[in-house]
């Protein structure tokens, strides 16, 4: 679902957003979420529709399903020629469920279909992360161009691509080192709340944070 990301503009913007989070027991949520953007003449960049379902089955197992449904500016948002492109509409169903192992291990599998007919077309998302509270993390991903449209980039082969990554994070106190094995598509990418247009890459990527 972070596929079309939605930084703020530069030259300014207008925004609407509301959510509606509702509790139908103890380990039952359900929430609704609608978020719209133009810029300052009024022209559309963004739409948001998200709805989720979480469920607390027991101690051990939770698990969440929902619905994102998205109207995203391609043309302003990663500076596509407009005559070339429209606005891509996606329909995103997902779905993950936690397994807590124990105090300290967990494991979480996540899996999303991306639909549109536009930009690079529908993509396929699934992630199996390992989680060892407070030390590690170590994911694997894998995220597959399912149904190529080759309109906005042409250079890319008219085929079924994969976009594999493998990712791992080791925490010491307040600071996370993280390595990963990283093949991305074009897009914006958003990291630690900054958001930027990023080539297609495919390498090696370490990173070093820390909180003060």
């Amino acid at each position: 679902m972070a596929r079309y990301q939605a930084p703020a503009q530069p030259t300014g913007e207008q925004a609407i957003q509301a959510e509606v989070i509702y509790s139908f027991n103890k380990g039952t949520n359900l929430t609704l979420n609608y978020s719209n953007i133009n810029d300052l003449n009024g022209e559309h960049l963004f739409t948001e529709q998200y709805a989720q379902l979480e469920h607390k089955i027991d101690a051990k197992w939770k698990g969440k399903v929902g619905l994102q449904m998205i109207d995203y500016n391609l043309a302003v948002y990663q500076g596509k020629d407009k005559k070339k492109t429209s606005d891509v509409i996606t329909f995103t169903p997902f779905m993950e469920v936690t397994y807590k192992a124990n105090r300290k291990n967990s494991f979480r599998l996540e899996s999303q279909m991306l639909n549109t007919d536009g930009d690079l077309g529908s993509f396929y998302h699934g992630i199996l992360e390992w989680n060892s509270s407070p030390k590690f993390s170590i994911a694997i991903s894998d995220m597959i161009n399912t149904n190529p449209v080759r309109i906005v980039n042409t250079t890319l082969p008219d085929q079924i691509l994969h976009y594999p990554s493998f990712f791992a994070k080791y925490n010491v106190k307040t600071t996370s080192f993280t390595a990963a094995y990283i093949k991305q598509v074009e897009g914006v990418v958003c990291t630690g709340g900054i958001c930027r247009l990023e080539p297609a890459f495919s390498g090696l990527r370490f990173t070093i944070t820390s909180q003060f």
